[in-house]
């Protein structure tokens, strides 16, 4: 680079120089010349004079910008290389810190209360959840769903059940997306409570609980409940998430729309539309909380 600009400042010089000499000549060319040798000598000396002081002044200064030019990529260098080495660290220890379930947040009874935490499942961002303590001690539950009320609060589209909706502390839920990927990430259990009558809870524990993904219409997968009186099935194995504008073959929406909330439907919920009985109890008050079957508690 530096030989490049070197040779260009030589060019411009010379150019100059024979811009003068023409104009010179030119001017000069009325007057008749006794003597050209001298004249072309004279020419030569000064040229040469005005090449030795003013190129190595041009290239003097080209060397100083181009040493200020490596100093500062240099710096650049130097300032990426700390950018990029405190963003890795801080991204690891992000990762390593930030829990994946509630479980890991509430280990046991000890390790903190029942309240709003952020987790980090397998491929998602941090998002916020309720963690409840465990009353025998095991492992923190994750709130997935509490609905206090029968109101339409519960009566929402395709798109909201995918992203969810309300309030961590009142009528909730997370969302079939996020649970999904809490499922899909490791074994969980699902522990369900349903009020009926007056004040009357049917509780219930399902020692599997997966949901697939939006192109299996978020298929639902449970084994085991160990409750078995149930009034009615709340949930059945391999059924698929209805929402009232959610069109289908098997016109399951039909409960959905029926019941006025979204759920996993079967075709068995169509022997029930009629029943004042199961409208309440669909719409009950429920919560819904799962854990890793890692925590290994059975209550």
């Amino acid at each position: 680079m530096f030989f490049l600009q070197r040779g260009f400042v030589t060019i411009v010089t010379f150019s100059i120089l024979i811009l003068i000499y023409t104009d010179t000549v030119s001017c000069d060319s009325q007057q008749a010349s006794e003597n050209p040798s001298d004249e072309l000598n004279s020419f030569v000396t000064v040229l040469a004079e005005y090449m030795l002081n003013h190129t190595d002044e041009v290239s003097s200064r080209f060397i100083k910008d181009e040493q200020t030019i490596k100093e500062v990529l240099q710096k650049q260098t130097e300032l990426n290389k700390e950018i990029n080495v405190h963003h890795t660290t801080t991204t690891n220890a992000d990762e390593i810190s930030t829990p994946r379930s509630c479980a890991e947040i509430l280990p046991n009874l000890s390790a903190g209360n029942s309240g709003i935490y952020n987790i980090t499942p397998l491929n998602m961002s941090p998002f916020e959840v309720f963690c409840l303590t465990d009353p025998k001690g095991g492992c923190g539950w994750t709130l997935v769903w509490r609905r206090n009320e029968i109101n339409d609060d519960f009566n929402r589209t395709w798109a909201e059940y995918r992203n969810g909706f309300g309030e961590l502390t009142d009528n909730f839920f997370i969302g079939l997306d996020k649970l999904y990927a809490l499922t899909i990430a490791e074994p969980q259990q699902l522990r369900m409570g349903i009020k009926y009558g007056s004040n009357n809870w049917e509780l219930d524990i399902f020692d599997e609980f997966v949901v697939g993904n939006v192109c299996t219409q978020y298929e639902l997968v449970i084994t085991n409940p160990q409750n078995k009186r149930r009034i009615f099935k709340r949930l059945n194995k391999r059924a698929h998430f209805f929402t009232k504008d959610l069109s289908s073959s098997s016109k399951n929406e039909e409960c959905a729309k029926a019941m006025g909330m979204g759920w996993w439907y079967t075709d068995d919920c169509k022997n029930y539309l009629k029943s004042r009985v199961y409208y309440r109890y669909i719409n009950s008050p429920t919560y819904m909380v799962i854990r890793p079957q890692s925590c290994d508690i059975k209550n």
